[in-house]
């Protein structure tokens, strides 16, 4: 076992807990979780399960998740009408004068005010309030974003492009024109392909619509290897109800443009018994086989197959021990990277030892398809530009997108980062409940792991 691990062994109290049995974290306790239950009821008591039967025999946590959904609605609905009231229709009767004078010019009426009325003044300074903050923070949004724009590009040698990373895809049923823009973006960056290596996680056997061929199929046929059905799987552990499944693990050097780039391939194939989108598990599931790959690793537990598989490859074939991997870019199968994204985001993150996550401009690419595509980049230029440039200020991101971000694995002293227990278990559980823990779990990995 390298130094490395020896050295924390004598730190940490190795516990062997079992995946599948991890519990979620309650905060607040049972009594919020059943107030937030009594509540979606009541709203929603108008709607009796019988018509639910009628749509097809909805499932009990199905029935749940719509009445939170019109839960929800309901109280966003409720916050705007009073926020219509006070701001708008109380000033309207509140600060009017009791005289109405009659306009002889025009023939209509006109409404006089009287400021002297304490609650006319006091709507009038809380409106005036309201308006002050929301310009002082789009003003200072403005001003941070704008660090970013004039700050100086950083110089970088050949000394702060050592340390290793793996480039993490995990895909679903992209077909090969989102996959060839990933892979060659990211050959196409400038930080040393000693120092990095491609990591594909195929999430089942899957044909994207209107596809000739299976995603891993179009995967094989991008990077130039060959796929052999009778090529030998390797147990794993994954979510959901289906607590088993298989894969098959590829590597290789692919080759183009004069440039060079390692990759490995695993794919989830499923048990034999699977038909019907064999081995999918979920983004989630795709994110945890390397996140627990790490986990068991860095704290010495029990391997599953495709773990010594996997650390196998990296450390016989791809010139990439595990133990020197010291981050992990997680992009989606559909982005498209900057030629010195890596080489920016190492730089910065071995500057600032306190960095534990970094994340990149995201900027829509098909800006002028369509309308709804240009209401995108208003949206990504706010969320992506504007407020993550001003959260970064204070030195705390709230939510690091999925489709581009890097992750620290351990500090100067070895503390388990994203490997550390607290982190994996807690994504990893399978309390999957409410409807708030369904869009975090299910929709947003990426706010759940950042």
């Amino acid at each position: 076992m390298p130094k490395m691990e020896d050295r924390e062994a004598s730190r940490i109290e190795i516990t062997q807990v079992p995946e599948k049995e991890v519990k979620h974290e309650k905060r607040g306790g049972a009594c919020i979780s059943n107030c937030w239950w009594a509540f979606s009821r009541l709203v929603t008591l108008y709607v009796p399960d019988a018509y639910f039967e009628c749509k097809g025999g909805w499932d009990k946590e199905r029935r749940q998740a719509w009445r939170e959904k019109v839960a929800i609605c309901l109280i966003m609905f409720l916050f705007s009408l009073a926020f219509i009231g006070i701001g708008g229709l109380l000033p309207l009767f509140a600060c009017a004068d009791n005289n109405v004078v009659q306009n002889d010019g025009e023939g209509g009426y006109t409404i006089t005010f009287n400021k002297e009325n304490m609650m006319c003044q006091s709507l009038t300074i809380l409106m005036y309030t309201i308006m002050l903050i929301i310009s002082m923070v789009l003003v200072i949004q403005c001003l941070c974003s704008l660090l970013y724009v004039i700050r100086r590009k950083p110089k970088i040698g050949p000394e702060d492009e050592r340390s290793k990373v793996l480039v993490m895809v995990p895909c679903y049923n992209e077909g090969t024109k989102e996959l060839r823009k990933t892979i060659e973006s990211v050959l196409g960056t400038t930080y040393p392909s000693k120092n990095k290596v491609l990591l594909v996680v195929a999430d089942g056997i899957v044909k994207g619509s209107g596809e000739p061929k299976t995603t891993p199929e179009f995967i094989a046929d991008e990077l130039g290897y060959s796929v052999n059905d009778e090529l030998g799987t390797f147990e794993c552990t994954s979510i959901g109800e289906i607590a088993n499944n298989r894969a098959k693990l590829y590597c290789g050097t692919y080759t183009k443009y004069g440039k060079e780039l390692k990759y490995m391939v695993i794919v989830k194939c499923g048990l034999r018994t699977e038909t019907n989108k064999p081995g999918n598990r979920g983004k989630r599931d795709s994110q945890l086989l390397i996140i627990g790959m790490l986990n068991r690793f860095h704290h010495r537990r029990p391997l599953t197959d495709l773990d010594r598989a996997v650390i196998g490859v990296l450390k016989n074939k791809l010139s990439m021990p595990l133990e020197t991997v010291k981050y992990l870019m997680a992009i989606d199968a559909d982005t498209k990277v900057h030629r010195d994204s890596l080489s920016n985001m190492i730089y910065s993150m071995n500057k600032d030892e306190t960095i534990l996550a970094l994340c990149g401009e995201t900027r829509v690419e098909n800006k002028r398809d369509s309308w709804v595509t240009w209401i995108q980049v208003f949206e990504y230029y706010t969320n992506h530009h504007m407020k993550k440039a001003f959260e970064s200020v204070f030195g705390c991101v709230t939510c690091l997108p999925g489709c581009f971000t890097m992750y620290r694995l351990f500090t100067k002293d070895h503390t388990r980062l994203l490997s550390c227990d607290h982190v994996y278990q807690r994504y990893a559980t399978n309390e999957v409940k409410s409807l708030h823990e369904k869009n975090l779990f299910h929709l947003g990995e990426d706010r759940m792991l950042t």
